[in-house]
């Protein structure tokens, strides 16, 4: 996912993570998805692509698919969450509810945010995906300021569906600015899928701020077998938003 700009010099930053993406991934037939909002012009488009040689491009209107929720309003934010605005929400529930529908196709995917420099190898993430359905660099806390009611609300989901056994958590998660997906694998975990769906009935991730990453972090401690996911340390990148080095 990524932002469409007015000036063609504000493309760097996902023109250097395209550089790094083609330097550290051999196998040049992967797809690279370019999602946006519908506010990246062919004209623009073919400006990143000039400055991707070797990357096979794919741009991606989510916007036209009605991906985001379109009801909300930012006087309905959480207080303490408000200086996030509604494009950061959206992102969040792209990349937890929405992503699905655009990736049918696809057996694994591996997320790569714009700000993000990749310093080892991409093709090991794909292929330790063929024996794991998630793979990242870091966990992490997430703030109490963006998790507000989450672990409630995930215990009470739980404890609907027959799992008694809750052992509480801190709100912390991967960190899902490079994270991969065994898709294919992911589908077939009902329980996950109506997790995703009581999420998004919530409108928690809109009105609270739930992010992806606290997400998540629910998801696989309470709804993937811990053997089917795993932090892997030899992933290493930068986060550039966030200054920081995996």
């Amino acid at each position: 996912m990524t932002r469409g700009y007015n000036n063609l010099s504000e493309y760097s930053s996902l023109i250097a993570r395209n550089v790094a993406i083609r330097r550290h991934l051999k196998s040049k037939y992967v797809d690279i998805l370019i999602f946006h909002e519908g506010n990246i012009p062919v004209h623009h488009q073919k400006h990143i692509r000039m400055h991707s040689v070797g990357l096979d491009l794919t741009f991606i209107n989510v916007q036209g698919e009605n991906a985001f929720n379109s009801t909300i309003k930012a006087s309905q934010f959480y207080g303490p969450s408000r200086n996030f605005g509604l494009n950061y929400r959206h992102m969040c529930s792209f990349w937890f509810i929405d992503f699905w529908h655009f990736v049918e196709k696809y057996d694994m995917i591996v997320r790569i945010d714009e700000d993000c420099i990749m310093r080892t190898s991409i093709d090991s993430i794909f292929d330790l995906l063929m024996f794991k359905d998630v793979v990242f660099g870091k966990w992490v806390a997430d703030s109490p300021t963006v998790t507000h009611g989450l672990q409630s609300f995930t215990r009470k989901h739980l404890l609907a569906n027959g799992q008694n056994h809750i052992v509480p958590k801190v709100p912390s998660g991967p960190y899902t600015n490079v994270i991969g997906f065994n898709v294919s694998e992911l589908r077939n975990n009902l329980p996950l899928f109506k997790y995703i769906q009581e999420v998004k009935n919530s409108l928690g991730i809109y009105v609270y701020r739930w992010g992806d990453l606290a997400l998540w972090g629910d998801a696989l401690i309470y709804l993937v077998p811990s053997v089917r996911w795993c932090l892997d340390k030899r992933i290493h990148y930068f986060h550039g938003s966030h200054g920081v080095h995996v």
